[in-house]
């Protein structure tokens, strides 16, 4: 990306020095302070690209403290199925009582710790692995379809948390320090939620501008005839 933004900003600066010859009988070099200006903006233009380009990658786990935020051990209530979580870690475990586990085998108690308010994400997590008849392999077919679900719900019900995700732009999620399923995965839905969610807020603007510019075009012929 850098590279392509050099060569385009370049060409341009060539470009408008070449049309500065043509449009003398004779070819007579710009005024020498103009060109350092040009070249001292371009140069600054170009180091801020190269800065956003090493920060295009944002880190988010919740163990270092790294945009904690936006992992899934965050405090972001929500509603999910008629039961209320206080994390999207919380919610995911136990959507693995919900979704994978037979009727007749009881996790009552793990599932009233997971929707406590004062159930952290760690604690969750740990609660996961208590749940007892988890059928694993159905499980893993469901989880990322659940996952994205989970997290477009917490996004969605809590304002903040999506103004802060959408703050991230474009830059690439990553969750480096898991190595297992979820390094790659997590922050690959976390991105398809954010794209989604931003054109839906996209579209939501577009529909209020029409609302406006409708009500005020009304306002208008009321005035005109009474």
């Amino acid at each position: 990306k850098v590279s392509e933004i050099l060569k385009n900003t370049t060409f341009e600066f060539i470009s408008e020095i070449e049309e500065s010859f043509k449009s003398t009988e004779k070819v007579k070099p710009k005024n020498t302070s103009e060109i350092d200006e040009k070249l001292a903006a371009i140069e600054n233009e170009l180091r801020q690209i190269i800065d956003l380009e090493s920060k295009s990658k944002i880190n988010i786990y919740a163990g270092t403290n790294e945009n904690a935020d936006l992992s899934n051990f965050a405090t972001r209530p929500f509603t999910f199925k008629g039961y209320q979580f206080n994390s999207v870690e919380a919610a995911f475990q136990a959507m693995k009582i919900e979704e994978s586990v037979p009727i007749d085998i009881d996790n009552s108690e793990i599932m009233d710790k997971l929707t406590s308010k004062n159930v952290t994400g760690a604690q969750a997590k740990s609660l996961g692995r208590q749940i007892k008849g988890l059928d694993v392999r159905d499980w893993d077919r469901k989880s990322s379809s659940i996952m994205e679900q989970l997290l477009l719900a917490s996004f969605e019900q809590n304002p903040k948390a999506l103004e802060r995700l959408l703050s991230t732009g474009n830059a690439e999620l990553t969750h480096t320090q898991d190595k297992g399923k979820w390094g790659r995965e997590f922050p690959k839905l976390l991105m398809e939620v954010r794209d989604e969610l931003r054109q839906s807020k996209s579209e939501v603007k577009k529909v209020e501008v029409q609302n406006q510019n409708s009500n005020s075009r009304v306002s208008l012929l009321s005035m005109n005839y009474p």
